[in-house]
């Protein structure tokens, strides 16, 4: 009895120590919670990874509206909506335009640098998406209750995070340490967003300038 008491003991253990995981839950300056924030801290392993990812388009928009991805990953972006749409992107880390099309592009397009990609459609304004490319971070996407989840049982104190309101350029990332943490154990960091323009002619000219 006394063998399979300790043998019980040392099971739970275990199991708690494979599925020990933290969380990291993003608040705005009115306390709502933050979806769509990509939080990161550096690591010593090497992330790398051969899967294509997807970026689609449905219903005029960007799906998902955020995608990380890791340095050197390439990525398809179809089109599942009845209209056609002409993607591009004018950011530093990948300059590209797939012209006019419906359905799906022939070759993905590869993100050979790190940083944040963001995508547009020549056609339609409100179209905005973002392509988060990792380098070496251990990286985690908040869901609709602004909660990223990690599988490490502890966090460093200095974490990274980015979401496309914390600039007009939607490229700052902002580093803070973790100091609050609610009763559940998620560490709580709060953000100030600003608001954004929706359907914003501007980016569209710049496109026409540097593409056309």
């Amino acid at each position: 009895m006394y063998f399979c008491n300790r043998l019980l003991i040392l099971l739970l253990v275990c199991f708690f120590e494979v599925h020990a995981s933290s969380q990291v839950k993003l608040i705005d300056q009115n306390e709502q919670p933050v979806s769509d924030a990509v939080v990161t801290f550096q690591s010593e392993t090497q992330f790398t990874n051969s899967n294509i990812a997807v970026m689609d388009q449905r219903n005029k928009q960007f799906t998902p509206k955020v995608l990380v991805i890791q340095q050197g990953q390439s990525v398809h972006f179809p089109n599942s909506d009845n209209i056609r749409h002409h993607v591009y992107s004018f950011s530093n880390p990948k300059p590209f335009e797939i012209k006019l099309y419906s359905g799906t592009p022939t070759e993905p397009i590869r993100f050979d640098q790190a940083g944040i990609v963001v995508l547009g459609c020549n056609i339609h304004d409100s179209m905005v998406g973002y392509i988060y490319v990792a380098e070496n971070e251990k990286v985690a996407l908040t869901n609709q209750q602004g909660i990223a989840y990690f599988d490490e049982s502890s966090l460093p104190n200095n974490i990274s995070v980015w979401h496309a309101k914390l600039s007009a350029s939607s490229n700052e990332r902002v580093n803070t340490k973790l100091k609050n943490r609610a009763a559940d154990g998620a560490w709580i960091i709060q953000l100030n967003l600003i608001e954004q323009q929706v359907g914003d002619k501007k980016s569209n000219k710049i496109f026409r300038t540097r593409f056309n």
